[in-house]
Protein backbone atom coordinates (compact mmCIF):
# COMPACT_ATOMS: atom_id res chain seq x y z
CA UNK A 1 0.00 0.00 0.00
CA UNK A 2 1.52 2.80 -0.95
CA UNK A 3 0.36 6.98 0.12
CA UNK A 4 0.08 9.56 -2.79
CA UNK A 5 -0.13 13.19 -1.96
CA UNK A 6 -0.04 15.18 -5.03
CA UNK A 7 1.22 19.23 -4.83
CA UNK A 8 -0.38 21.98 -6.92
CA UNK A 9 2.83 22.69 -8.35
CA UNK A 10 2.85 18.99 -10.15
CA UNK A 11 4.91 17.63 -7.54
CA UNK A 12 3.81 14.62 -5.59
CA UNK A 13 4.91 12.97 -2.92
CA UNK A 14 4.62 9.20 -2.06
CA UNK A 15 5.00 6.84 0.58
CA UNK A 16 4.84 3.23 1.24
CA UNK A 17 3.36 2.18 4.97
CA UNK A 18 5.76 2.09 7.92
CA UNK A 19 8.32 3.28 5.44
CA UNK A 20 9.90 7.03 4.78
CA UNK A 21 8.11 8.95 1.61
CA UNK A 22 9.61 10.68 -1.41
CA UNK A 23 9.11 13.93 -3.41
CA UNK A 24 9.16 14.13 -6.33
CA UNK A 25 9.60 17.14 -8.48
CA UNK A 26 7.79 15.58 -11.54
CA UNK A 27 4.88 13.61 -11.67
CA UNK A 28 6.48 11.59 -14.38
CA UNK A 29 9.37 10.27 -11.59
CA UNK A 30 6.22 9.30 -9.05
CA UNK A 31 4.89 7.51 -11.74
CA UNK A 32 8.42 5.41 -12.99
CA UNK A 33 9.25 4.71 -8.90
CA UNK A 34 5.60 3.49 -8.51
CA UNK A 35 6.11 0.97 -11.65
CA UNK A 36 9.54 -0.34 -10.32
CA UNK A 37 7.35 -1.50 -6.86
CA UNK A 38 4.73 -3.64 -9.19
CA UNK A 39 6.88 -6.83 -8.87
CA UNK A 40 4.57 -8.56 -10.58
CA UNK A 41 1.70 -7.47 -8.45
CA UNK A 42 -0.13 -4.08 -8.49
CA UNK A 43 0.14 -1.85 -4.97
CA UNK A 44 -2.91 -0.02 -3.56
CA UNK A 45 -2.32 3.44 -4.57
CA UNK A 46 -4.51 5.56 -1.25
CA UNK A 47 -4.66 9.41 -1.90
CA UNK A 48 -7.07 11.89 -0.82
CA UNK A 49 -10.20 12.56 -3.59
CA UNK A 50 -10.63 15.44 -5.74
CA UNK A 51 -7.86 18.81 -6.17
CA UNK A 52 -5.19 18.86 -8.60
CA UNK A 53 -4.16 15.47 -8.36
CA UNK A 54 -7.05 14.14 -9.40
CA UNK A 55 -5.99 13.62 -13.44
CA UNK A 56 -2.87 11.95 -11.91
CA UNK A 57 -4.68 9.55 -9.95
CA UNK A 58 -6.80 8.63 -12.62
CA UNK A 59 -3.69 8.21 -14.89
CA UNK A 60 -2.56 5.41 -12.37
CA UNK A 61 -5.91 3.28 -12.34
CA UNK A 62 -5.38 3.48 -16.14
CA UNK A 63 -1.86 1.64 -15.55
CA UNK A 64 -3.79 -0.54 -13.85
CA UNK A 65 -2.91 0.35 -10.62
CA UNK A 66 -5.57 -0.28 -7.99
CA UNK A 67 -6.37 3.63 -6.88
CA UNK A 68 -8.43 4.22 -3.85
CA UNK A 69 -9.26 7.71 -2.66
CA UNK A 70 -10.87 9.02 0.28
CA UNK A 71 -13.11 12.66 0.44
CA UNK A 72 -10.83 15.05 2.79
CA UNK A 73 -13.43 15.78 5.36
CA UNK A 74 -14.01 11.79 5.87
CA UNK A 75 -9.97 11.65 6.11
CA UNK A 76 -9.85 14.70 9.08
CA UNK A 77 -12.77 13.07 10.56
CA UNK A 78 -10.65 9.73 11.17
CA UNK A 79 -6.90 10.90 12.38
CA UNK A 80 -8.16 13.94 13.06
CA UNK A 81 -5.53 15.49 10.06
CA UNK A 82 -4.98 19.13 10.32
CA UNK A 83 -6.65 21.03 6.93
CA UNK A 84 -3.05 22.67 6.12
CA UNK A 85 -0.95 19.94 7.18
CA UNK A 86 2.24 18.70 5.36
CA UNK A 87 1.64 15.80 2.54
CA UNK A 88 4.07 13.84 5.19
CA UNK A 89 1.70 13.98 7.75
CA UNK A 90 -1.35 13.41 5.00
CA UNK A 91 0.42 10.50 3.71
CA UNK A 92 0.42 9.50 7.73
CA UNK A 93 -2.99 10.02 7.70
CA UNK A 94 -4.08 7.85 4.92
CA UNK A 95 -2.12 4.77 5.51
CA UNK A 96 -3.80 4.90 9.15
CA UNK A 97 -6.97 5.51 7.70
CA UNK A 98 -6.54 2.25 5.51
CA UNK A 99 -5.21 0.35 8.41
CA UNK A 100 -8.65 0.99 10.56
CA UNK A 101 -11.90 2.47 8.19
CA UNK A 102 -10.73 1.22 4.87
CA UNK A 103 -14.71 1.32 3.80
CA UNK A 104 -14.38 5.15 3.54
CA UNK A 105 -11.94 4.70 0.60
CA UNK A 106 -13.58 5.62 -2.93
CA UNK A 107 -11.81 3.17 -6.06
CA UNK A 108 -11.70 5.41 -9.00
CA UNK A 109 -14.34 4.50 -11.69
CA UNK A 110 -14.54 4.20 -14.62
CA UNK A 111 -16.41 7.50 -15.68
CA UNK A 112 -13.89 9.48 -13.54
CA UNK A 113 -11.63 9.56 -16.77
CA UNK A 114 -14.79 10.88 -18.78
CA UNK A 115 -15.29 13.67 -16.22
CA UNK A 116 -11.28 15.16 -16.63
CA UNK A 117 -11.74 15.13 -20.24
CA UNK A 118 -15.30 17.05 -20.58
CA UNK A 119 -14.23 19.69 -17.93
CA UNK A 120 -11.27 20.61 -20.60
CA UNK A 121 -13.75 20.74 -23.22
CA UNK A 122 -16.13 22.20 -21.24
CA UNK A 123 -13.99 25.37 -20.17
CA UNK A 124 -12.55 25.71 -23.69
CA UNK A 125 -16.05 26.11 -24.84
CA UNK A 126 -17.55 29.29 -22.60
CA UNK A 127 -14.14 30.76 -23.80
CA UNK A 128 -14.94 30.40 -27.51
CA UNK A 129 -18.72 31.15 -26.80
CA UNK A 130 -17.35 34.53 -24.79
CA UNK A 131 -14.58 35.23 -27.84
CA UNK A 132 -17.49 34.94 -29.97
CA UNK A 133 -19.74 36.90 -28.46
CA UNK A 134 -17.45 39.47 -28.20
CA UNK A 135 -16.53 39.46 -31.95
CA UNK A 136 -19.98 39.52 -32.99
CA UNK A 137 -19.98 43.20 -30.69
CA UNK A 138 -16.97 44.39 -32.44
CA UNK A 139 -18.79 43.10 -36.02
CA UNK A 140 -21.96 45.05 -34.69
CA UNK A 141 -19.53 48.31 -34.02
CA UNK A 142 -18.02 48.15 -36.98
CA UNK A 143 -20.66 47.37 -39.36
CA UNK A 144 -22.66 50.88 -37.72
CA UNK A 145 -19.78 52.85 -38.58
CA UNK A 146 -19.29 51.30 -42.46
CA UNK A 147 -22.56 52.20 -43.05
CA UNK A 148 -21.97 55.59 -42.77
CA UNK A 149 -19.40 56.00 -45.27
CA UNK A 150 -20.59 53.10 -47.49
CA UNK A 151 -22.77 54.13 -51.04
CA UNK A 152 -26.50 54.54 -51.09
CA UNK A 153 -26.09 51.02 -53.33
CA UNK A 154 -24.95 49.03 -50.64
CA UNK A 155 -28.22 49.80 -47.92
CA UNK A 156 -29.21 46.17 -49.11
CA UNK A 157 -26.09 44.65 -48.00
CA UNK A 158 -25.75 46.59 -44.78
CA UNK A 159 -29.67 45.19 -44.15
CA UNK A 160 -28.78 41.39 -44.59
CA UNK A 161 -25.19 41.86 -42.36
CA UNK A 162 -27.70 42.94 -39.81
CA UNK A 163 -30.25 40.14 -39.98
CA UNK A 164 -27.30 37.46 -40.59
CA UNK A 165 -25.50 38.78 -37.16
CA UNK A 166 -29.09 37.95 -35.24
CA UNK A 167 -29.45 34.36 -35.85
CA UNK A 168 -25.55 34.33 -36.56
CA UNK A 169 -25.48 33.12 -40.08
CA UNK A 170 -27.38 30.16 -39.32
CA UNK A 171 -29.67 30.05 -42.68
CA UNK A 172 -27.78 29.04 -45.80
CA UNK A 173 -30.25 31.00 -47.89
CA UNK A 174 -29.55 33.99 -46.11
CA UNK A 175 -25.60 33.49 -46.10
CA UNK A 176 -26.03 32.91 -50.03
CA UNK A 177 -28.41 36.20 -50.43
CA UNK A 178 -25.43 37.99 -48.98
CA UNK A 179 -22.43 36.83 -50.80
CA UNK A 180 -24.63 37.58 -54.15
CA UNK A 181 -25.14 41.28 -53.07
CA UNK A 182 -21.57 41.27 -52.44
CA UNK A 183 -21.09 40.31 -55.76
CA UNK A 184 -23.77 42.54 -57.06
CA UNK A 185 -21.95 45.51 -55.62
CA UNK A 186 -18.87 44.90 -57.29
CA UNK A 187 -19.81 44.83 -60.58
CA UNK A 188 -21.28 48.17 -60.43
CA UNK A 189 -19.01 50.17 -62.60
CA UNK A 190 -19.64 53.72 -61.35
CA UNK A 191 -18.16 53.12 -57.92
CA UNK A 192 -14.91 54.46 -57.40
CA UNK A 193 -12.06 52.75 -56.28
CA UNK A 194 -11.71 53.77 -52.80
CA UNK A 195 -15.73 53.06 -52.98
CA UNK A 196 -14.59 49.23 -53.60
CA UNK A 197 -12.39 49.01 -51.86
CA UNK A 198 -14.17 49.56 -48.81
CA UNK A 199 -16.68 46.84 -50.00
CA UNK A 200 -13.86 44.40 -49.82
CA UNK A 201 -12.66 45.54 -46.74
CA UNK A 202 -16.36 44.75 -45.47
CA UNK A 203 -16.92 41.35 -47.22
CA UNK A 204 -12.92 40.30 -45.33
CA UNK A 205 -14.36 41.60 -41.57
CA UNK A 206 -17.79 40.87 -42.37
CA UNK A 207 -17.67 37.44 -43.48
CA UNK A 208 -20.44 35.24 -42.07
CA UNK A 209 -17.25 32.10 -41.08
CA UNK A 210 -15.88 34.86 -38.80
CA UNK A 211 -19.10 33.66 -36.88
CA UNK A 212 -19.73 30.36 -38.14
CA UNK A 213 -16.46 28.95 -37.66
CA UNK A 214 -16.09 29.69 -33.37
CA UNK A 215 -19.61 28.60 -33.52
CA UNK A 216 -19.15 25.50 -35.01
CA UNK A 217 -16.16 24.36 -32.66
CA UNK A 218 -18.69 25.38 -29.57
CA UNK A 219 -20.43 22.84 -31.16
CA UNK A 220 -18.36 20.10 -31.45
CA UNK A 221 -17.19 20.69 -28.10
CA UNK A 222 -20.56 20.46 -26.71
CA UNK A 223 -21.02 17.36 -28.52
CA UNK A 224 -18.21 15.59 -26.85
CA UNK A 225 -19.61 16.54 -23.46
CA UNK A 226 -22.54 15.04 -24.17
CA UNK A 227 -20.72 12.01 -25.21
CA UNK A 228 -18.76 11.95 -21.94
CA UNK A 229 -21.18 12.66 -19.92
CA UNK A 230 -24.49 11.57 -20.29
CA UNK A 231 -23.76 7.95 -18.68
CA UNK A 232 -23.06 9.92 -15.35
CA UNK A 233 -25.52 9.94 -12.77
CA UNK A 234 -26.80 13.54 -12.27
CA UNK A 235 -26.78 14.60 -16.34
CA UNK A 236 -30.07 13.45 -17.47
CA UNK A 237 -31.67 14.64 -13.97
CA UNK A 238 -30.30 18.06 -14.03
CA UNK A 239 -30.75 18.26 -17.83
CA UNK A 240 -34.33 16.45 -18.40
CA UNK A 241 -37.53 16.41 -16.76
CA UNK A 242 -38.22 14.23 -13.55
CA UNK A 243 -41.53 13.32 -12.50
CA UNK A 244 -42.15 15.64 -9.49
CA UNK A 245 -38.99 17.07 -9.44
CA UNK A 246 -38.39 20.28 -10.13
CA UNK A 247 -36.30 20.67 -13.39
CA UNK A 248 -33.28 23.17 -13.88
CA UNK A 249 -34.16 24.92 -17.10
CA UNK A 250 -31.13 26.75 -19.00
CA UNK A 251 -28.81 23.99 -18.36
CA UNK A 252 -27.02 23.20 -22.14
CA UNK A 253 -24.51 21.17 -22.48
CA UNK A 254 -22.05 23.45 -21.93
CA UNK A 255 -23.60 25.19 -18.21
CA UNK A 256 -24.52 21.48 -17.14
CA UNK A 257 -21.03 19.77 -18.37
CA UNK A 258 -19.14 22.48 -16.73
CA UNK A 259 -21.18 22.27 -13.21
CA UNK A 260 -21.10 18.18 -13.37
CA UNK A 261 -17.49 18.33 -14.34
CA UNK A 262 -16.14 21.29 -12.06
CA UNK A 263 -17.53 19.39 -9.19
CA UNK A 264 -16.14 16.05 -10.09
CA UNK A 265 -17.69 13.65 -7.76
CA UNK A 266 -19.87 14.98 -4.68
CA UNK A 267 -18.92 12.52 -2.30
CA UNK A 268 -16.29 14.83 -1.87
CA UNK A 269 -18.36 17.47 -0.09
CA UNK A 270 -19.84 16.58 3.33
CA UNK A 271 -22.75 19.23 2.62
CA UNK A 272 -23.74 21.66 0.61
CA UNK A 273 -22.52 24.63 2.85
CA UNK A 274 -19.28 22.84 1.52
CA UNK A 275 -20.06 22.75 -2.24
CA UNK A 276 -21.19 26.33 -1.90
CA UNK A 277 -17.92 27.34 -0.51
CA UNK A 278 -16.40 25.76 -3.37
CA UNK A 279 -17.90 27.66 -5.82
CA UNK A 280 -17.64 30.61 -3.73
CA UNK A 281 -21.37 30.89 -3.38
CA UNK A 282 -21.59 31.02 0.71
CA UNK A 283 -21.06 34.02 2.88
CA UNK A 284 -17.81 34.71 5.21
CA UNK A 285 -18.83 37.15 7.95
CA UNK A 286 -22.31 37.67 7.10
CA UNK A 287 -21.29 38.78 3.12
CA UNK A 288 -20.15 37.34 0.29
CA UNK A 289 -16.63 37.14 -0.49
CA UNK A 290 -14.78 38.47 -3.13
CA UNK A 291 -11.42 37.76 -4.14
CA UNK A 292 -8.81 39.94 -4.31
CA UNK A 293 -5.53 40.62 -6.40
CA UNK A 294 -2.88 38.59 -4.83
CA UNK A 295 -5.06 36.37 -2.67
CA UNK A 296 -4.68 32.48 -3.27
CA UNK A 297 -8.53 31.26 -4.10
CA UNK A 298 -9.01 27.97 -2.64
CA UNK A 299 -12.08 27.98 -4.31
CA UNK A 300 -12.92 26.49 -7.91
CA UNK A 301 -13.01 29.95 -10.27
CA UNK A 302 -14.69 28.13 -13.19
CA UNK A 303 -17.42 26.40 -10.94
CA UNK A 304 -17.88 30.17 -9.86
CA UNK A 305 -18.26 31.87 -13.25
CA UNK A 306 -20.82 28.70 -14.84
CA UNK A 307 -23.18 28.84 -12.19
CA UNK A 308 -22.63 32.91 -11.84
CA UNK A 309 -24.07 33.07 -15.41
CA UNK A 310 -26.47 30.32 -15.02
CA UNK A 311 -27.78 32.85 -12.30
CA UNK A 312 -27.62 36.29 -13.19
CA UNK A 313 -28.21 35.32 -17.49
CA UNK A 314 -30.44 31.93 -17.71
CA UNK A 315 -32.78 31.95 -14.45
CA UNK A 316 -35.14 34.55 -15.86
CA UNK A 317 -35.60 33.33 -19.80
CA UNK A 318 -37.52 29.91 -18.28
CA UNK A 319 -40.36 29.50 -17.06
CA UNK A 320 -39.75 27.18 -13.76
CA UNK A 321 -39.42 27.38 -10.01
CA UNK A 322 -35.75 29.01 -10.10
CA UNK A 323 -37.12 32.14 -11.92
CA UNK A 324 -39.72 32.45 -9.29
CA UNK A 325 -37.87 32.06 -6.60
CA UNK A 326 -35.50 34.91 -7.97
CA UNK A 327 -38.96 37.13 -8.08
CA UNK A 328 -39.53 36.82 -4.91
CA UNK A 329 -35.99 37.34 -3.58
CA UNK A 330 -35.42 40.47 -5.44
CA UNK A 331 -38.48 42.10 -4.08
CA UNK A 332 -37.16 41.10 -0.72
CA UNK A 333 -33.64 42.33 -1.67
CA UNK A 334 -35.44 46.00 -2.69
CA UNK A 335 -37.47 45.94 0.71
CA UNK A 336 -34.49 45.58 2.59
CA UNK A 337 -32.40 48.06 1.09
CA UNK A 338 -34.80 51.15 0.03
CA UNK A 339 -32.18 53.54 -0.78
CA UNK A 340 -28.85 53.49 -2.74
CA UNK A 341 -25.93 53.86 -0.49
CA UNK A 342 -22.92 56.28 -1.24
CA UNK A 343 -19.80 54.91 -0.33
CA UNK A 344 -16.30 56.57 -0.47
CA UNK A 345 -13.66 54.50 -2.23
CA UNK A 346 -9.85 55.00 -3.07
CA UNK A 347 -8.81 55.15 -6.40
CA UNK A 348 -5.48 53.57 -7.46
CA UNK A 349 -3.93 56.17 -8.98
CA UNK A 350 -4.48 58.27 -5.36
CA UNK A 351 -7.85 60.30 -4.11
CA UNK A 352 -10.57 58.89 -3.62
CA UNK A 353 -14.42 58.45 -5.50
CA UNK A 354 -18.10 58.36 -4.54
CA UNK A 355 -20.06 55.35 -5.64
CA UNK A 356 -23.13 53.45 -4.94
CA UNK A 357 -24.15 50.33 -2.97
CA UNK A 358 -27.43 49.00 -3.49
CA UNK A 359 -28.23 50.38 -7.18
CA UNK A 360 -31.08 47.95 -9.14
CA UNK A 361 -28.13 46.48 -10.61
CA UNK A 362 -26.24 45.51 -7.64
CA UNK A 363 -29.67 44.03 -6.07
CA UNK A 364 -29.75 42.20 -9.43
CA UNK A 365 -26.68 40.71 -8.54
CA UNK A 366 -27.13 39.82 -5.03
CA UNK A 367 -30.55 38.05 -6.28
CA UNK A 368 -28.67 36.41 -8.54
CA UNK A 369 -26.16 35.25 -6.17
CA UNK A 370 -28.36 34.10 -3.37
CA UNK A 371 -30.63 31.90 -6.02
CA UNK A 372 -27.30 30.63 -7.02
CA UNK A 373 -26.43 29.37 -3.67
CA UNK A 374 -29.36 28.05 -3.65
CA UNK A 375 -29.52 26.01 -6.66
CA UNK A 376 -25.99 24.67 -5.35
CA UNK A 377 -27.61 23.89 -2.25
CA UNK A 378 -30.51 21.23 -3.82
CA UNK A 379 -28.10 19.88 -6.32
CA UNK A 380 -25.93 18.26 -3.85
CA UNK A 381 -29.14 16.60 -1.95
CA UNK A 382 -29.96 15.39 -5.96
CA UNK A 383 -26.62 14.02 -6.41
CA UNK A 384 -26.02 12.67 -3.34
CA UNK A 385 -29.18 10.55 -3.50
CA UNK A 386 -28.31 9.61 -6.92
CA UNK A 387 -25.06 8.35 -6.08
CA UNK A 388 -26.37 6.96 -2.89
CA UNK A 389 -28.84 4.48 -4.46
CA UNK A 390 -31.65 6.40 -3.44
CA UNK A 391 -35.14 6.91 -5.03
CA UNK A 392 -35.17 10.65 -6.40
CA UNK A 393 -38.84 10.95 -5.67
CA UNK A 394 -38.83 9.59 -2.33
CA UNK A 395 -35.70 12.29 -1.55
CA UNK A 396 -37.48 15.35 -3.05
CA UNK A 397 -40.72 14.47 -1.06
CA UNK A 398 -38.96 13.90 2.38
CA UNK A 399 -36.84 17.22 1.64
CA UNK A 400 -37.33 20.84 2.47
CA UNK A 401 -37.64 21.82 -1.12
CA UNK A 402 -41.45 21.12 -1.62
CA UNK A 403 -42.77 23.24 0.95
CA UNK A 404 -40.03 25.74 0.55
CA UNK A 405 -41.07 25.99 -3.33
CA UNK A 406 -44.78 26.16 -2.64
CA UNK A 407 -43.95 29.01 0.02
CA UNK A 408 -42.27 30.89 -2.28
CA UNK A 409 -45.56 30.36 -5.10
CA UNK A 410 -47.68 31.66 -2.18
CA UNK A 411 -45.93 35.34 -2.29
CA UNK A 412 -45.46 35.28 -5.73
CA UNK A 413 -48.10 37.55 -6.94
CA UNK A 414 -47.69 40.16 -4.59
CA UNK A 415 -44.03 40.08 -4.96
CA UNK A 416 -44.43 40.24 -8.90
CA UNK A 417 -47.20 43.08 -8.25
CA UNK A 418 -44.68 45.08 -5.96
CA UNK A 419 -41.16 44.37 -8.53
CA UNK A 420 -43.91 45.92 -11.38
CA UNK A 421 -44.15 49.21 -9.47
CA UNK A 422 -40.43 49.63 -7.68
CA UNK A 423 -38.63 48.26 -10.02
CA UNK A 424 -38.95 51.35 -13.16
CA UNK A 425 -39.38 53.33 -10.20
CA UNK A 426 -35.74 52.31 -8.72
CA UNK A 427 -34.45 52.68 -12.68
CA UNK A 428 -35.79 56.08 -12.45
CA UNK A 429 -33.83 57.72 -9.35
CA UNK A 430 -31.24 55.57 -9.19
CA UNK A 431 -27.77 57.00 -10.07
CA UNK A 432 -25.28 55.90 -12.42
CA UNK A 433 -22.49 52.98 -11.98
CA UNK A 434 -19.47 54.15 -11.67
CA UNK A 435 -16.16 52.09 -11.68
CA UNK A 436 -16.09 50.89 -7.98
CA UNK A 437 -19.63 50.27 -7.24
CA UNK A 438 -19.67 47.10 -5.47
CA UNK A 439 -20.61 44.03 -7.65
CA UNK A 440 -20.66 40.26 -6.87
CA UNK A 441 -18.08 39.87 -9.37
CA UNK A 442 -16.12 42.14 -10.75
CA UNK A 443 -13.03 41.32 -8.96
CA UNK A 444 -12.95 38.28 -10.73
CA UNK A 445 -10.44 39.29 -13.68
CA UNK A 446 -7.89 40.19 -10.61
CA UNK A 447 -8.44 37.02 -8.76
CA UNK A 448 -5.30 34.41 -9.57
Amino acid sequence: VIAVVPHKNRRVFAGRVAKKGRDFKDAALCVQWLEKRKNGGSPTIISIMGGPGEPFLIGLADRNFSVQRIPVFRLQQATGLEPKASPEDRASALQNAWETHPELFYAVRGLDPNIVIARQHARQRLAEQEDRKRATLRIHSALRDFAQVLPAEAAALVKLLDEGLKDLFKKPALRAEIEQEFQRIRSLTHLTSAQKALILSIQLYQSPESVLGPKRDEERHEAAIIRLLEKTSIWNVLREEGANIPRCMGMGPALAGSIISEIGDIRRFPSPGKLRAYAKFHLKDGKFPHPKKGEVDSGNRSLRRVVWFWSIDQVERYDHVWRNLYHWRLAHELRVHPVVVPREVKRKGGGTSIVYDFTLAHLHSRTARWVGSKFLEYLWGLWMTLEEGRDLEAWYSASRWPAYFAHVEQELPAARAYLEVEVPKRRREQPKKEKGEEGEFDEDEEAP
